[in-house]
């Protein structure tokens, strides 16, 4: 009878977990991440390229430009360059649009530039 039990509660785990990463698959493609991305206050730019949870970064502000990788883990996007990382808080809205805020709690507003250019994956 106990093994019928710790059958029944590994298949829900297992049932579990996949639904998780299922979901999980859904609202990164959601919030579709690479791309270019433009401060809604300000002169800011983040460019980011690769895959839907990480891959390469231009961040430009302003003047100032920095590049490297982008990584996402649940609702942290950190940004790692040479000498520099740093980690922001994701907060998604809707489709084309997210907050990113620093560990000082600033929160900038970030609109996805729209293109008609579909790019094309070479296998």
């Amino acid at each position: 009878m106990s093994l019928v039990v710790v059958i029944l509660v590994v298949m829900v785990v297992v049932i579990y977990l996949r639904a998780q990463a299922k979901a999980r698959a859904m609202w990164i493609a959601k919030v579709n991440l690479p791309g270019t991305w433009q401060w809604q206050q300000g002169d800011g730019q983040l460019a980011l390229s690769g895959g839907p949870a990480k891959g390469g970064f231009i961040r430009r502000d302003g003047s100032d430009e920095s590049s490297g990788h982008w990584q996402l883990r649940g609702h942290q996007l950190t940004l790692v360059a040479q000498g520099y990382e740093q980690a922001l808080q994701l907060h998604f809205f809707k489709a084309g649009q997210i907050g990113l805020e620093d560990e000082t709690g600033e929160r900038r507003l970030y609109i996805k530039e729209s293109s008609n250019v579909v790019p094309l994956n070479r296998h």
